[in-house]
């Protein structure tokens, strides 16, 4: 019922959502998920079943992807969501990819985004240079003056520093 009658899985995180799956049929006794995780394989055979069911960090790496994925497609409310059900994303021990995902979601045009990436970890990228920079790099590259705009209220610092 989620995904409803999806033909086109493209703006889906697949791996994400077997990830879930998966998981469920082991944290929840009883729990018939063999049906749902067939159906994902026939939507998308080209799950990468090996990475999540062997390796002990998909958790931490696949929920990662999916961010990336709904920054691309500017998919605000999954970003929210994903915030809210993967504690591991907005955690200090995982601030290397907050910081490249709020770079890279400059490159994009909604606002919005960046401002719920860069509240993840405000107190630790309002202070570091090079980020700032490489995200107002992005920003005006890509012509998005009202990041590129915004970004200069974090640290006035930054267009100095791109010179």
């Amino acid at each position: 019922n989620t995904f409803g009658d999806v033909f086109d899985s493209s703006s889906v995180a697949m791996d994400y959502a077997y990830l879930l799956v998966y998981t469920r049929k082991y944290r929840v006794q009883h729990a018939d998920c063999e049906p749902i995780l067939t159906w994902l394989l026939n939507i998308d055979p080209d799950i990468n079943v090996g990475r999540i069911e062997n390796d002990y960090t998909a958790d931490e790496h696949i929920p990662n992807d999916a961010l990336l994925l709904a920054c691309e497609k500017g998919h605000c409310e999954v970003i929210k969501w994903l915030f809210i059900i993967e504690p591991y994303l907005a955690s200090f021990k995982n601030r290397c990819y907050i910081c490249d995902i709020f770079e890279i979601s400059c490159c994009y045009s909604n606002l919005d985004i960046t401002k719920i990436i860069f509240e993840k970890l405000a107190d630790y990228i309002s202070v570091r240079l090079l980020i700032l920079s490489k995200a107002y790099r992005n920003a005006i590259h890509h012509q998005h003056t009202q990041t590129a705009e915004w970004l200069l209220q974090i640290n006035q610092n930054i267009a100095a520093a791109d010179n």
